[in-house]
């Protein structure tokens, strides 16, 4: 049976536009390994990591870590498993998440909330997770689709005033820095945001 993960390796100099390349070096060292349960569906790039979203027979995880290691070395890595957490909690580990640029996991963790909540905090809590949708795409240089889910997620977002602080998240500075990035089209300002 296959687990998931998502597989955290140093970032030494590469871009978001390096994420297919690093896709398809990752998917032939696997081959090259015999790891033939792997499926490397994803990569993400950070400024201090590269993110592979993987599926692999845990078993098999040690081996293909220390062939990843031909990219670069690894920083660790998260199996992906439902949570078992309150609201706040997950709100407070995605905001970690968010701030260490792992976008994808935050997301994940945000849905858990959104799912228990209603009306107008439904409706911000979808904002926030469409920032995550929004910088998981900016991370593989997709940065006209990055701009696109942006503005769902302003139009989820500026009119939401009894939240401005929603969880020590400041909402009216995540608004304006939302609207500067589609002002501008200076998606790589929004990967240095933090929550």
């Amino acid at each position: 049976m296959l687990s998931r993960y998502m597989i955290r390796l140093v970032n030494d100099d590469y871009k978001p536009e390096d994420s297919r390349l690093i896709l398809s070096k990752a998917s032939k060292i696997s081959a090259d390994a015999g790891l033939c349960t792997v499926e490397i569906r994803d990569v993400r790039v950070a400024r201090r990591h590269v993110e592979l979203d993987v599926s692999i027979t845990p078993s098999m995880l040690n081996t293909l870590l220390k062939e990843l290691e031909g990219i670069a070395p690894v920083l660790g890595y998260t199996e992906i498993m439902e949570g078992h957490m309150s609201k706040d909690e997950r709100i407070a580990y995605a905001r970690e998440l968010f701030n260490n640029e792992r976008y994808w996991e935050a997301h994940e963790v945000l849905e858990g909330a959104w799912k228990i909540s209603q009306g107008d905090e439904k409706e911000l809590i979808q904002g926030i997770i469409l920032v995550c949708a929004a910088l998981v795409h900016a991370q593989k240089a997709e940065y006209d689709v990055c701009l696109s889910i942006l503005g769902r997620a302003l139009h989820k977002l500026q009119h939401k005033k009894p939240y401005y602080n929603y969880h020590g998240i400041d909402i009216a500075k995540m608004v304006r820095q939302i609207t500067m990035v589609l002002d501008s089209k200076d998606v790589k300002s929004m990967l240095e945001y933090r929550l």
